[in-house]
């Protein structure tokens, strides 16, 4: 591991760790699921947009982020096989507000 990825690890967690841990016991989310999950996701929040560690789709505290994506479709010579995708994932306020709509986001895929 390079010293650049060393310190955005060290960012990451000192970022997430406090509101992950004040607010992920609340709605009985493990918090060790909660950072692991950001940190897949987001690859250590190089890749978060609008403190959206987990991707989650949908509007957040500060609105939507769109991304077009390319994707591959092999059953159709249309376009090459190729289709542009749009995708919305939700922008937040704050890193609480993200773990706050994580920890709900998980709850409901619970029951």
């Amino acid at each position: 591991m390079s010293p650049i990825e060393k310190r955005q690890q060290e960012v990451f967690y000192s970022t997430l760790i406090g509101p992950v841990m004040a607010i992920c016991p609340n709605y009985g989310v493990d918090p060790r699921k909660c950072l692991k999950d950001a940190a897949l996701r987001s690859r250590f929040g190089k890749y978060a947009i609008g403190n959206n560690y987990w991707k989650l789709p949908g509007h957040g505290s500060a609105g939507q982020h769109q991304l077009i994506t390319i994707r591959r479709t092999p059953h159709s010579s249309e376009n090459g096989g190729v289709q542009p995708e749009v995708r919305r994932f939700a922008v937040f306020k704050t890193v609480a507000d993200a773990v706050e709509a994580y920890c709900k986001h998980e709850k409901r895929s619970r029951t």
